[in-house]
């Protein structure tokens, strides 16, 4: 007589493992959803494509720094940005933050920049600073939110942004004070 398992151990064992082989499948659990300014960098640094990057050299910001260090703007240093991966959306379109590093970068705030993937590479969807910023798990127009916080002036000012279809708009905006 041969021992058969109980229909509970057959579930149980069925459904650790297909949730192990799904853990191989979600590329959002292997991403970076927070970054901070006190970072250096991101987690998992990828290359910036040319087009994002031609994006970044007109930026206000990024010119005029571009003009204290006499650079023309195509020479743009890449180690002014770190750079990361991400699906913010439920495509299989990967997109990107960057993240300002070196002589772009604040004391404590750092500008971030979402861009996504295109037809034809890919396009800003937000421009916005922080201390932190984090990739939520609520979604607008299948997209994640985003929220951005920092301390101003013994406040902590949080601000969540919505994406509308075209790009990521402020949606609402808090200011607590710190005890």
């Amino acid at each position: 007589m041969t021992a058969r398992p109980s229909t509970a151990l057959v579930l149980i064992f069925l459904t650790l493992w297909d949730s192990k082989a799904l853990e191989g499948k979600d590329p959002r659990r292997a991403e970076q959803l927070h970054f901070s300014a006190e970072e250096d960098k991101v987690k998992n640094p990828v290359s910036i494509p040319r087009d994002a990057l031609a994006i970044l050299a007109k930026d206000e910001m990024v010119r005029e720094e571009l003009e204290n260090e006499n650079i023309q703007p195509g020479k743009i240093p890449l180690s002014w940005f770190s750079t990361s991966a991400i699906h913010l959306s439920n495509t299989r379109d990967v997109d990107l933050i960057v993240m300002a590093v070196g002589p772009i970068h604040g004391a404590n705030v750092a500008m971030f920049w979402l861009f996504r993937a295109n037809a034809h590479g890919y396009g800003l969807i937000l421009r916005a600073g922080g201390h932190d910023l984090d990739v939520k798990n609520t979604r607008s127009k299948g997209y994640c939110d985003i929220e951005l916080s920092a301390v101003v002036t013994q406040k902590l000012s949080t601000v969540l942004y919505r994406f509308d279809g075209v790009r990521y708009r402020q949606y609402q905006s808090r200011l607590e004070e710190i005890q």
